[in-house]
């Protein structure tokens, strides 16, 4: 999974694309299932609960996760929550978690 920055804003919503890639590309269809979780950022205050499924038509190999972060007048410190990928078809996940943090000034994501 990517990773990124993205600044909350101070209302409404802003859309960030986690993009997931595919090591190669498979002649199969690719299926993997996506789904959030708090950490210090809390839903749906913070963040817009994301759950799902990614297909990867044979030969695509990169996807993306919509994620929606709520904005606030709130000075707070980074925010972080994980999008957890399980259940791959035709592929493996090396790489299973991915933590976005938040805040008013600028911000940093973090793959772990």
């Amino acid at each position: 999974m990517s990773d990124g920055t993205v600044l909350e804003g101070d209302a409404g919503t802003t859309l960030f694309a986690l993009s997931v890639t595919l090591g190669a590309a498979s002649g199969k269809a690719v299926t993997v299932t996506y789904g959030s979780s708090n950490l210090s950022a809390v839903a749906p205050g913070d963040y817009a609960a994301a759950a799902g499924q990614l297909t990867f038509d044979p030969g695509t190999v990169s996807r993306t996760i919509p994620l929606t972060i709520v904005g606030d007048l709130v000075r707070e410190i980074d925010e972080q929550l994980t999008v957890t990928l399980s259940a791959p078809v035709n592929a493996t996940l090396p790489h299973l978690r991915w933590r976005r943090q938040s805040s008013k000034w600028p911000a940093k994501h973090t793959a772990s």
